[in-house]
This record gives C-alpha cells, sequence and structure tokens, in this order.
C-alpha cells in the first residue's frame, strides 16, 4: 500500500493532488454539516469520483505516457471544476446568508456617482442583449478554446502550465466568493423578474440566459438555500479567466487570440450591461486576473511557476517542524 501511495505522489501533478486535496475538504464540510444538505451523501459521492477518476489517469506509468492520456488530464478539469464550483456555491449560499452587496454598491457610486448598469441603459437593444447575452453565457469555453489551442498548436508543458493558471484561479476564486458573498445588482438594484422585459434579446437570449441561471444551483436542493441567490459576483470570474486567457495568447501569439480578445472583451461589458456584477467586481477580479497571469508568464519564460512556490512553502514547513521537535 505504500508503495502505491509513493508512486502515486510521483505521477500525480500539482493541481491533481491540490484538487485532490479540495475533493477531500469538501467531503469533510458535506459529512461534517450533513444536517444542513439533504444530499450531503450525493456530494461526498461526487467527490469521491473525482478523486477516482483522477488516481485512475494518473496510474500506472506507462498508461499516462499515452499523449491521449496525457492530454485527457488536461480536459477533465473542465468537469472536475464545473464539479466543485456547484459544490462551492452551495456551500457559500448555506454558510454566508448575509451578502455585502451594500458596500459594493456604495462603492460604485463613489466611483461613478451612479450605478453603473444606469449608466448603459441608452446601449440597450434587442440585438445588443442578444449578442452580450451568448457572449457572457459561453464565457466558460474561453479558457477552454485557449487551451484547445495549445494543445494542437504548442506541447504539452505549455498547455498544462495554462491549466495550472485556471484550475488554481478557481480555487482562490471559491475562497474570495466564500469572503466577500454578493448576489450582484440583478437582485438588490433591479427587479429580477423584470429582467426578460428590461433585457430583451431576439431568439437565444432567453434560454441563454435561463439556462446559466438554472445550471448554477444543480446540487441546491434545500430551503432556505434554494430561494437564495448564488453569492458569486465578487470578484468577477468572468474578469478574472478572461484575462488570463487573453493575455496568454497574445503572449503566445495564438491564431485566436483576436478572436479571443473580442469575444473576452464583450463577455466582461456583458456583465455590466446584463446587471450580472458591479464594476467593483470586475476591477477586483482584473487585479486577480492580472496577478495570476503574470505568474503565468514567468512560467512561460521559465523562471518561476505555481509548483516551485509549493514545494518552497512545503520545504519551509517542514524545515519548522523539524526544528520544533528538538
Amino acid at each position: 500500500m505504500g508503495k502505491v501511495f509513493l508512486q502515486l505522489k510521483t505521477h500525480l501533478c500539482f493541481i491533481e493532488r491540490l484538487t485532490i486535496v479540495v475533493c477531500i475538504s469538501y467531503c469533510a464540510i458535506a459529512i461534517s454539516f450533513r444536517n444542513y444538505f439533504s444530499n450531503w451523501m450525493t456530494l461526498v459521492q461526487i467527490d469521491l469520483i473525482l478523486i477516482t477518476f483522477i488516481i485512475i489517469f494518473a496510474y500506472p506509468a506507462n498508461f499516462q505516457k499515452l499523449k491521449s492520456i496525457k492530454i485527457t488530464r488536461l480536459i477533465y478539469f473542465v468537469f472536475i471544476i464545473y464539479a466543485l464550483y456547484l459544490q462551492a456555491n452551495l456551500f457559500i449560499t448555506a454558510f454566508r446568508e448575509h451578502p455585502i452587496d451594500e458596500t459594493l454598491i456604495a462603492i460604485d457610486k463613489f466611483m461613478f456617482r451612479t450605478n453603473p448598469t444606469d449608466a448603459v441603459e441608452f446601449l440597450v437593444t434587442p440585438w445588443l442583449t442578444e449578442y452580450l447575452q451568448i457572449t457572457y453565457s459561453l464565457f466558460y469555453f474561453i479558457p477552454i478554446t485557449h487551451l484547445v489551442e495549445l494543445i494542437i498548436w504548442s506541447d504539452y508543458r505549455v498547455a498544462y502550465k495554462f491549466t495550472s493558471a485556471i484550475v488554481i484561479g478557481y480555487y482562490i476564486l471559491f475562497v474570495l466568493y466564500f469572503t466577500f458573498p454578493a448576489i450582484g445588482p440583478r437582485h438588490t438594484l433591479h427587479d429580477i423578474s423584470s429582467v426578460d422585459k428590461e433585457r430583451p434579446g431576439i431568439w437565444l437570449a432567453l434560454p441563454f440566459r435561463h439556462a446559466v441561471d438554472n445550471s448554477d444551483s444543480i446540487l441546491t436542493v434545500d430551503e432556505p438555500y434554494k430561494s437564495r441567490p448564488n453569492r458569486d459576483c465578487m470578484p468577477s470570474g468572468h474578469t478574472i479567466f478572461t484575462l488570463i486567457a487573453i493575455i496568454s495568447a497574445f503572449y503566445l501569439q495564438t491564431k485566436f487570440r483576436w478572436f479571443l480578445l473580442v469575444w473576452g472583451s464583450s463577455a466582461i461589458f456583458a456583465t455590466i450591461y446584463l446587471r450580472y456584477h458591479y464594476v467593483i467586481d470586475l476591477i477586483f477580479g482584473a487585479f486577480i486576473g492580472l496577478i495570476i497571469a503574470g505568474f503565468l508568464l514567468n512560467a512561460y519564460r521559465e523562471k518561476f511557476y505555481f509548483q516551485e512556490v509549493y514545494q518552497r512553502i512545503t520545504a519551509l514547513a517542514s524545515i519548522r517542524f523539524e526544528n520544533s521537535r528538538k
């Protein structure tokens, strides 16, 4: 058994080990607070399945050398992150009852002397709403598109570094959501039931909007959590991961960089136009995104990398532990 664990430690990459730690933490939360969630067993099962899936693709060594397996070990994070995001939404909604929207509204008004979601009213047209709702709803595919291009155009190491930046960014985002729970201007400054009338589209805006609203709360089945809006506005994940993807694309001079720039810029603007975010959410998100992108560019230059930070921290912790025993 010890040999198996040693081999797994060797074969698992940094973000896989980190993801297993997150899954185990989620299991512990679900079990510890099982009285809060009637579907706590389902949550535990999901996390155990994710852990099993990661281990299967990392072991044995001769299996993971296949190019198709290496690519799969990057692509499957698309589904893993989504599953963990749903659970993060559930936990934050349950444990953080009181959002901080009043503070965010005050900051926006201090900066702009008005609510930015009101300031864009003169731009509202069905065609623009149609376009922006689609770009906003498909935001998740911005980093995916860049990742696929890296897999095709570049080597595995570059694609892995970009994937690592996105995965670590999401785990940071989950912590920030819990620290700064906010439900967004659709629920505070505006009447959520009037969004379809005040931001009408042409054909696809309405189904895309409802799909986004429903997909974020699949695992939330209990009251009062089910009737509470998600606390996932501060900071803006759309801004964080769009900036990372765009900066990476332009640094690497990929073929789709201008396409990603237009798509990403539209998605970020849509967060205000469609009333999902406050401007301060975008500013904070841009700050986080630029920091992560800076680490990523250094990783591309092979001067610095997230895993080195992890190794240095663990080495320092080991030294302090040994010194404490003397």
